[in-house]
């Protein structure tokens, strides 16, 4: 799971063809590699990651924007639940 997701922060920096995000990329990369994989991040990550692939997809992005911040969201809910 890490790794996809690794790939999917990549391939969202990538395609915003912006300077700033692809500095702030970087140490998310290295925050999500600090850590653990859980269960419960997957599966909701993986429904998350999905709802921004298709907010993406169709170009909207003011579902983009929401879906990401969902995604952020959990992301430093399940950190903080596990600290």
């Amino acid at each position: 799971f890490r790794t996809a997701e690794l790939d999917f922060l990549a391939a969202v920096v990538d395609a915003s063809h912006n300077t700033m995000l692809s500095h702030m990329g970087a140490v998310i990369r290295v925050a999500l590699n600090s850590l653990p994989v859980r269960p419960a991040s997957v599966q909701r990550g993986t429904v998350l990651h999905r709802a921004v692939l298709d907010a993406v997809r169709l170009r909207n992005a003011t579902a983009s924007e929401q879906a990401m911040s969902k995604l952020l969201d959990q992301d430093e809910t399940l950190t903080t639940e596990e600290a």
